[in-house]
């Protein structure tokens, strides 16, 4: 019945994944096992078959539309057979979990946005109450296969039927299933530079979380940081989290970098670590967030571009200036305040030498005739125009793209 059920969720697709025995943890990264399955071009039941008999557990990353609900407990198991009797058609097919609960399969319907699906939804709240159960949506989520033994007993199959296609909101009413739909940007460096980064955070920057300061919050804030800025799998984030490792100080001596998860404590400042139940389902949820940090990327990147523009049209200004009479001149601090108060930009979005810089290009290319640069041992300020000029020039400026406001 096992392998009938394994050449089901072949027929998905699934990436099938080699566990450590007794555990969750795979034996190489998620992306080792993509990559690997994406060069054998399918799924690999000799491979699972291999990895059974020698006595390691095999994990599946979920694919081709399918998805499941993992119910760790008899109130949710029994909820997906009252589902199952009420709507009469729709039986899905079921793993027998060790713990007593299923992992339960079913299709997303046509009209589900893909693009916006979370990967993973780990005990929803429903009226303020949390429910034990977890949904997994999409391709970055892992479950246990059937035929895996674990201390506590085996994952059993049930029988394979084609799972059917609902809205798994019609399971869970209050399921919260899209992502949110703020723009960020991920960490786009090698895995390697992206670990790096990681053990950095967790050693250096990230926040502890103190019981009543906001634990909980901290926990999500850096869980969100380490999974999705650094775009981590959750069990290798799990591992930077909680391993302390040997190193050195800034000059050589031989230190401990403690784990983050040990430095975590209770309102009387004693060690309070997170149990690794409650590690993971954070890391697990934060698949699906958009890391503060990525979000904050992108609001500068987008300052910085904006920036820009009103640089360029800031040159342009420039390009209005009267021809001198006599020696004028202005320091490189007022003449970016002007830049500011012209466009409205934020003074850490767009720095005095990038001004500079824009300044030097059009000096260059002849835009700005009467404007030449000089410099002192401890100052950069410009020869051919002063506040009283610019001013003007920014007059000159703003009536004639009036003139052509009108004109249109």
């Amino acid at each position: 019945m096992d392998l009938d059920y394994l050449e089901g969720l072949a027929s998905f697709n699934v990436v099938f994944t080699k566990v450590f025995p007794d555990t969750k943890h795979t034996t190489r990264t998620w992306d080792y096992f993509e990559n690997l399955h994406e060069s054998l071009g399918e799924s690999r039941l000799d491979y699972v078959d291999t990895w059974l008999r020698q006595g390691y557990g095999v994990g599946y990353l979920l694919r081709g539309g399918l998805a499941a609900v993992d119910a760790d407990g008899p109130e949710t198991v029994q909820r997906i057979l009252d589902f199952e009797d009420r709507e009469v058609y729709i039986h899905l097919p079921k793993v027998q979990t060790p713990s007593g609960g299923v992992h339960a399969h079913f299709r997303h319907p046509s009209d589900i946005d893909m693009t916006r699906l979370k990967n993973h939804v780990c005990h929803p709240y429903e009226d303020d109450e949390k429910v034990p159960w977890d949904f997994k949506l999409n391709s970055r989520t892992m479950l246990m296969a059937p035929g895996t033994i674990m201390s506590k007993g085996s994952y059993r199959a049930g029988i394979w039927l084609p799972p059917p296609t609902f809205d798994v909101r019609f399971l869970a009413p209050e399921l919260e299933i899209y992502r949110d739909i703020r723009p960020f940007l991920r960490n786009t460096r090698s895995l390697e530079d992206r670990m790096m980064g990681a053990m950095g955070y967790l050693e250096h920057r990230a926040p502890i979380a103190i019981k009543g300061l906001g634990r909980r919050a901290v926990l999500r804030r850096v869980a969100e940081h380490v999974v999705g800025w650094y775009d981590l799998d959750p069990h290798l984030a799990l591992y930077f989290m909680t391993t302390t490792t040997a190193g050195s100080n800034e000059i050589g001596e031989s230190i401990m970098h403690i784990a983050w998860n040990a430095r975590c404590l209770d309102s009387d400042g004693k060690k309070l670590p997170w149990t690794r139940k409650e590690l993971l389902d954070a890391l697990y949820d934060a698949l699906d967030a958009a890391p503060a940090y990525g979000i904050l990327m992108y609001e500068k990147a987008q300052a910085k571009a904006q920036a820009r523009q009103k640089a360029a049209e800031f040159i342009e200004v420039l390009t209005y200036l009267p021809e001198p009479h006599g020696v004028i001149t202005i320091a490189s601090e007022p003449l970016h305040s002007l830049f500011l108060e012209f466009s409205g930009v934020q003074a850490d979005a767009y720095h005095k030498s990038e001004l500079g810089m824009e300044l030097n290009i059009a000096m260059a290319e002849g835009r700005l005739p009467f404007v030449k640069q000089e410099r002192t041992s401890r100052s950069r300020f410009y020869v051919g125009m002063d506040e009283r000029t610019i001013r003007y020039a920014i007059g000159v400026f703003e009536q004639r793209r009036k003139g052509v406001a009108l004109a249109s």
